[in-house]
């Protein structure tokens, strides 16, 4: 499956109703689409939201609630991280079991997490992985530096200086390439000129190889990402620049 048409990913540490939504803001950036709502369509996912206090929320700054299938209300915020390794076969999942009925909640829940290789909702939350645990002064320092090189799409616009502060950056980039799957050198360039717009994703290719976030052949025509756990400081860049990405979404 290429990268640049379907999208394949994702480490996101967002609650887990919201992740979904991201998966598909990012395919349609390396797909080359103007929002969303194409790629939504394109998978014929339903929507039958009542979206009007959601995005009420969003337009005073906040995040937006998860809404209620069964009722149209907005339900409180379910923080609980999800990783979609396809999300092409996550949707078709999805799409396939989804009740031409209205659901409750707790079976909307239940759908979402088998779709992306739970048993249940009780099995994703027992997947999850621990709290961040308590940064020190240097270590939020590094965060802010890594947070202030992106904009409000969560796109880097510069390159940082230091080499701490570039890992950090690097492990927003490791999240968007497809974990298990080949990659060619432009479905990489796709991935990353997507989540850039300072015009150097050359530098960025060759930076996830050089912090050993990706590794690619001999040849340079077969890429992988990684497998690997991102440590606090990452997992607090992804997480901010995670709901920066969704707070953008028209």
């Amino acid at each position: 499956m290429k990268a640049t048409t379907e999208g394949s990913w994702l480490f996101s540490y967002i609650p887990a109703c919201l992740t979904a939504r991201l998966a598909l803001i990012t395919a349609t950036r390396a797909a080359g689409r103007p929002d969303a709502a194409g790629c939504k369509a394109m998978l014929n996912l339903p929507d039958t939201f009542d979206r009007s206090a959601s995005d009420a929320a969003i337009d005073k700054g906040g995040s937006r609630p998860i809404p209620c299938v069964r009722t149209g209300g907005v339900m409180s915020r379910s923080p609980i991280p999800l990783m979609i390794d396809d999300l092409s076969q996550f949707a078709t999942h999805l799409r396939s079991h989804w009740p031409g009925a209205e659901v409750t909640q707790t079976q909307a829940l239940g759908l979402i997490a088998q779709a992306a290789g739970y048993r249940n909702h009780q099995h994703l939350k027992a997947s999850q992985p621990p709290a961040l645990p308590a940064l020190d002064k240097q270590a939020l320092n590094r965060i802010k530096a890594a947070l202030a090189v992106f904009d409000g799409s969560a796109r880097m616009i510069r390159w940082p200086l230091k080499t701490s502060v570039q890992r950090l950056c690097l492990a927003w980039f490791w999240t968007r390439l497809p974990d298990r799957v080949d990659l060619t050198e432009q479905d990489v360039n796709a991935v990353l000129k997507a989540n850039e717009v300072f015009g150097d994703h050359v530098l960025l290719r060759r930076a996830l190889i050089e912090h050993k976030m990706a590794k690619r052949t001999v040849d340079g025509a077969t890429y992988r990402r990684i497998g690997r756990s991102p440590d606090a400081e990452e997992r607090a860049v992804i997480k901010a620049l995670s709901e920066r990405a969704l707070a953008a979404v028209p």
